[in-house]
């Protein structure tokens, strides 16, 4: 087979994401739902109605959300649009999985840039779309090293009696979240967002993944982008605040038999080419720094996801056990500030 490296230049500069060549199969994205604007409001619940009826509704989705079946990879495309939307769809058919807006705190002292992305399972456009009602939340720390996924809805507390008290209680009183970004949850913590559409969201404390990055060096000249990732391990496992010992956030350096570590695949240096390579086997991939691949810890040449950018605004995204698919969009979407 024949194998194609992926070229970093030495210093991971990289020309910028609208420098590239058009994409594989355009940046439209299209829905045939109507528009929620163009709605009566006389019609909206009869459309709501039909929405449930044909299967439609999908507040839930385990088949993102669960572990994926040992031996299936999913092939899948990340698109980017403005600055703050990105679509998931599968790479052969197109079809649409799932939707990320990302709010943006501006670079204003001490505060520095803050990240909240939403993450939902219906279009913009689908009539049962809700800007404050995400199905996960990624939240970045202030220096954007240290990023949490969050479900708004947890599986634990699900059929749990409010008088007893649920994770969504606890959230704010917690160490889960690093204490400034812990702000990003409230409505309009600090004064001035890069966009409008900032409000005050209802979280559960349920921890889906957790991500730690930095940059390093490699080579004579070479610096990449490095990522872990922690786990809940096993398709049983909610990590909970209220559920035995799930209080602690998640984190690479936590030692638990219900958690695992995935990181990024390290780079070589090719002293040929004067740069850091990344093999992506058959896989044609435009040099990026957001581009990475996710190993097991454990096993440094088992590869379980990797994203690479593959035309203007356009990646691909594989992905396989033990992640998930929304686990690994969300470390996709976790490389919006790399450089």
């Amino acid at each position: 087979m024949l194998q194609r490296l992926l070229r970093y230049p030495s210093t991971l500069t990289v020309k910028s994401e609208d420098s590239a060549t058009t994409t594989a199969t355009g940046d439209s994205v299209s829905s045939e739902t109507p528009s929620p604007s163009r709605q009566s409001p006389e019609s909206l619940p009869f459309d709501i109605a039909s929405y449930l009826e044909e299967g439609l509704a999908k507040e839930s989705r385990w088949d993102l959300t669960a572990p994926l079946t040992e031996g299936i990879y999913r092939h899948l495309r990340v698109i980017k649009g403005s600055d703050d939307d990105f679509i998931l769809e599968t790479e052969d058919t197109n079809d649409f999985l799932a939707y990320c807006h990302v709010d943006m705190l501006g670079n204003d002292a001490p505060l520095g840039k803050l990240i909240r992305a939403k993450l939902y399972y219906y279009r913009p456009d689908d009539v049962l779309f809700k800007l404050d009602k995400p199905a996960l939340v990624l939240v970045s720390s202030t220096d954007r090293t240290q990023w949490t996924v969050l479900s708004t809805r947890c599986d634990a507390c699900r059929y749990r009696r409010k008088s007893s008290g649920t994770c969504m209680d606890v959230l704010s009183t917690s160490d889960i979240l690093p204490r400034l970004s812990a702000s990003l949850l409230d409505g309009n913590p600090v004064s001035k967002y890069r966009t409008a559409t900032v409000g005050p969201l209802d979280m559960s404390s349920q921890q889906l993944a957790s991500m730690v990055q930095d940059k390093r060096s490699l080579g004579p000249h070479g610096i990449y982008n490095f990522m872990e990732m922690v786990i809940p391990y096993g398709k049983d496992v909610i990590w909970c605040p209220l559920v035995n010992d799930k209080w602690s956030p998640l984190h690479p350096d936590k030692s638990n038999t219900s958690c695992l570590v995935v990181a990024t695949k390290e780079p070589q240096w090719s002293y040929s080419m004067n740069c850091l390579v990344l093999d992506f086997n058959n896989r044609i991939i435009i040099p990026s720094a957001k581009n990475f691949q996710l190993v097991l810890k454990d096993s440094p040449e088992t590869i379980v996801c990797q994203y690479g950018k593959i035309g203007n605004n356009t990646y691909t995204l594989d992905v396989a056990a033990p992640l998930s698919v929304m686990q690994a969009f969300a470390a996709a979407i976790s490389t919006i500030s790399w450089t």
